[in-house]
């Protein structure tokens, strides 16, 4: 272990460190950038009024619980630190996030520490209050979104917005009209946000480099919001932030819907976030599809479990339909959006090989007024009869009836897209 000198470059020196520290202090395991980050953070905590006189730990762990029970989002620390680090850069750092250069920079650290720990329950409320809103519109990590960095975002925004409504301390009247405002936009493009960028492919990239220029653009309506004094003001100017990044989304979000296709049978749960939405895009069709279809003798749970299921069971198909179609088709037939649905996850394994008209006059709600509810069912959700009952019914007609489907569906989420069509359900 040599001492540094000019002969060495610092930042492969200081690399060098943190590898023998963390391993020494980890049975040989690298610890996770976080882990580190979080070691600093605790080190430079400052304890008082602005955090309840409480310490790191325990303000993370606290937020960890909090964040779990009313927002039903499961974080572990690391994955914490993350979110918070990204919520920093935007009210401290200009936007920038740490890098691995930045572990062993005193520099860089501690005012981390202590600037988190002088803002934190503003900031933590903040979080809490941006993760309960997206919980009760029904978005959920790993089912309805699949990055934390587009939640981090979202932390980033709210947390710059509360700061900003705090210190600038409006009238009673114009606070409550900034409120209502702030919300009602929220409300119009959070699922928008979380969609979008995810068909446009924002979070696939392994850089953080888009993630960056969002906490970026944070920064600079911070310091927009600055020089208002106006609630009317500040929402057009956080309108039109919010309202560039869903129009940046449009075109390949569109073209991710165009060409959305499961090739086999394990990959249809692509289709997932776009159903989910498209069952809230018209009234009709969300009285049904909020029943979950369920039948009617299932025992009712707390939370109930949907996944994209088939119209027409592959057991079925193979077994119970007459004629031939190209061998090239019929996985895409199958396995197309336009044979797929939202469903009770038990679905598949109920109806086997039976058609999914037998399944659904088990519901309690379609055996009430089963001609009625049928109807709404095929007209609202885009089924027709030969698809409801397809058995001993020719599979070149089927595959045509899946194609329209399919069309039909794709035509409604690109409107969506577009913005000519809302969630009915917010």
């Amino acid at each position: 272990v040599l001492p540094f000198t000019p002969a060495f470059d610092l930042d492969q020196y200081n690399d060098a460190v943190i590898n023998i520290f963390t391993r020494l202090n980890s049975a040989g395991r690298a610890l996770l950038p976080e882990e580190i980050t979080f070691a600093w953070i605790k080190m430079n905590w400052q304890s008082g009024a602005t955090n309840g006189n409480r310490p790191a730990d325990q303000c993370f762990q606290e937020l960890a619980e909090q964040l779990e029970g009313a927002a039903n989002l499961n974080l572990d620390i690391n994955e914490l630190v993350r979110g918070m680090s990204a919520v920093w850069a935007t009210l401290f750092s200009n936007g920038a996030l740490l890098t691995g250069k930045d572990l062993l920079k005193a520099e860089k650290l501690k005012p981390m520490a202590s600037e988190l720990s002088g803002c934190w329950n503003p900031v933590a409320g903040a979080i809490q209050t941006m993760s309960t809103r997206i919980s009760a519109l029904g978005f959920k990590f790993r089912e309805t979104y699949h990055s934390l960095n587009a939640l981090f975002v979202l932390w980033g925004l709210e947390s710059v917005v509360a700061t900003w409504a705090g210190r600038t301390r409006l009238r009673t009247l114009d606070a409550d009209a900034f409120d209502r405002n702030y919300e009602s936009l929220l409300e119009k493009s959070i699922d928008r946000w979380f969609l979008l960028s995810q068909w446009a492919g924002i979070w696939s990239q392994a850089s953080d480099t888009d993630f960056a220029r969002y906490l970026k653009a944070i920064t600079e309506l911070k310091l927009t919001l600055a020089g208002i004094t106006d609630g009317d003001q500040a929402i057009e100017v956080i309108s039109r932030l919010i309202n560039q990044w869903l129009d940046s989304f449009k075109a390949p979000a569109k073209l991710y819907i165009e060409n959305l296709n499961a090739s086999s049978r394990a990959s249809v749960r692509q289709y997932y976030g776009p159903l989910w939405i498209w069952n809230r895009l018209q009234r009709d069709r969300w009285e049904i599809a909020k029943i979950h279809l369920r039948e009617f003798h299932r025992k009712k749970s707390k939370l109930l479990e949907t996944d994209v299921d088939h119209v027409i069971a592959i057991k079925l198909w193979e077994t119970k339909t007459e004629g031939m179609l190209p061998p090239e088709e019929v996985a895409r037939t199958i396995n197309s959006i336009g044979n797929c649905c939202l469903l009770e996850k038990t679905f598949n394994v109920s109806k086997s090989d039976k058609p999914a008209y037998d399944f659904f006059a088990l519901v309690n709600e379609f055996r009430e007024d089963r001609d009625k509810q049928f109807l709404s069912l095929v007209r609202n959700f885009r089924l027709p009869g030969s698809l409801l009952r397809p058995i001993s019914r020719d599979k070149e007609r089927l595959a045509r009836l899946i194609t329209l489907r399919e069309k039909r569906i794709k035509a409604e989420l690109n409107a969506y897209v577009d913005g000519k069509l809302e969630r009915v359900d917010a």
